[in-house]
């Protein structure tokens, strides 16, 4: 994939029980872009950001990913080149030690010995995180577990970023933190969340969904002038 874009063509997606969680998704996310999928809880942004790396596949429509169409068949490829952080921390933090857990992912795409070592502790570097290598991940505190799993993700060389809320479980200091590192990144960046603030410091761009549908597509400098349409999206309390 020459080509760190993201394009999805009228995305419907409905779970087995009939609810329906997205309805005519249509969202072009060029390379390098940050974009901000704000919007309120059952908004569907999750659900959203699971089909960019495959782990939903839709009901109807399309998302292709750099070229290759999310499909059964192109998981592997899809997956290799996004990478995603989901809200729980403790759902990517399963090994033993903070290095076992970064190492994880390389080590399953065929990284070894010092190459893996040499993998992991930059990532490790490059989120601040080094000096935790030899900590069990659930001593850490919420935003050092975010930093690690960034780093989980930043091993196996993503493509692209999709972070699913990231300031949870993520206090002030570390908020500050995780702003600085996503700002330091020149990967193309899809970040859910419903805080204001946080979006407007490391996007320029806005996605608010309600109900599973795109209600605004914008700079996010132009969303904050809109009252009316972030109380429609129950995400004011945030501003």
């Amino acid at each position: 994939m020459s080509h760190h874009f993201i394009k999805i063509q009228d995305l419907n997606f409905e779970y087995s029980d009939g609810t329906k969680a997205l309805e005519h998704i249509n969202l072009y996310v060029t390379h390098g872009e940050s974009i901000a999928i704000l919007g309120s809880n059952g908004a569907g942004k999750s659900t959203l950001l699971k089909h960019l790396n495959g782990t939903l596949l839709p009901t109807n429509g399309e998302v292709n990913i750099g070229g290759i169409t999310a499909t059964k068949k192109t998981l592997q490829k899809i997956r290799s080149a996004v990478g995603i952080v989901f809200q729980n921390t403790d759902n990517q933090l399963f090994m033993p030690t903070v290095f076992e857990n970064v190492a994880f992912g390389p080590r399953n795409f065929g990284l070894e010995g010092e190459h893996l070592k040499e993998t992991v502790e930059k990532a490790l570097t490059d989120v601040g995180a080094i000096h935790l290598s030899n900590k069990h991940p659930f001593r850490l505190s919420g935003g050092e577990k975010r930093k690690v799993c960034i780093a989980s993700v930043l091993a196996c060389n993503p493509e692209i970023l999709v972070l699913d809320e990231p300031t949870a479980e993520v206090d002030p200091k570390g908020l500050k933190d995780i702003v600085t590192l996503l700002n330091s990144f020149s990967h193309t960046k899809v970040i859910s969340t419903h805080n204001l603030k946080f979006a407007t410091a490391v996007c320029k761009r806005g996605v608010v969904l309600k109900r599973g549908k795109v209600i605004f597509d914008g700079e996010m400098s132009e969303l904050m002038k809109n009252v009316e349409l972030l109380k429609e999206a129950e995400i004011l309390e945030e501003y």
